[in-house]
């Protein structure tokens, strides 16, 4: 049985425009980072554009796991890559995520960064769901109704998770199928060209097998 979730897929224009307004809010509160931390994978793109915005040249990762797959996570956020990062002491650092949902990965990142002894930590997100364990000092977008976002640098990821979940259900698929499957317990409306380069990809990945029955093409599971 499909379990229903509720997604949404993000543009890179949504992405400009919510972190162009994440920097707006980061400037009218007068804080100048020195240093910017993207979360590694979620952040890095945001954290890009963040520099750009604020003229900040000092940009690091940090790889934090937490999420498995879509709509799934760990018990607990670990850095996955301890590294030192001794040159922070004393610096002003913007610590940014995509989004907070539980708040486990800003909150194991912002422990970590503090131990290298900065000036000053401000944490900060495209999107914060309310129901999150901690809330950034700074976010663009507030979300009430608990969503699953999925971001431009994920459409293949995410989706391809979510068709395999929905194939579950049963042995055969048509196209047609697929994406009317993906609307009702996905909420997501996929058009059937984006779709089909979808299962292109997953049959390269043998996750899918394309078959043909009585001259309909079909899709199983591999």
């Amino acid at each position: 049985m499909v379990q229903p979730m509720k997604c949404k897929y993000l543009t890179l224009e949504d992405v400009y425009n919510m972190t162009k307004k994440l920097a707006s809010k980061i400037k009218a509160a007068g804080f100048k980072p020195d240093t910017i931390v993207g979360l590694a994978r979620g952040g890095w793109i945001p954290a890009r554009l963040m520099c750009d915005f604020l003229g900040v040249v000092d940009l690091i990762s940090l790889k934090v796991e937490h999420w498995i797959e879509t709509g799934k996570t760990k018990d607990e956020a670990i850095i996955k890559y301890p590294v030192k990062l001794d040159h922070l002491a004393g610096k002003k650092v913007l610590l940014l995520d995509d989004i907070t949902d539980t708040g486990k990965s800003l909150m194991v990142s912002k422990r970590y960064v503090e131990q290298f002894n900065p000036a000053e930590v401000k944490t900060a997100t495209m999107q914060f769901i309310v129901t999150s364990k901690f809330k950034p000092d700074f976010y663009a977008e507030e979300v009430r109704e608990w969503t699953w976002f999925i971001y431009p640098w994920n459409y293949f990821e995410d989706t391809t998770t979510l068709v395999q979940r929905l194939m579950a259900d049963k042995e055969l698929w048509t196209l047609e199928e697929i994406k009317e499957g993906l609307r009702k317990y996905f909420e997501i409306d996929v058009d059937l060209n984006w779709l089909r380069e979808v299962m292109s990809v997953m049959e390269e990945r043998k996750q899918v097998k394309k078959v043909v029955v009585e001259g309909v093409e079909k899709w199983a599971k591999a």
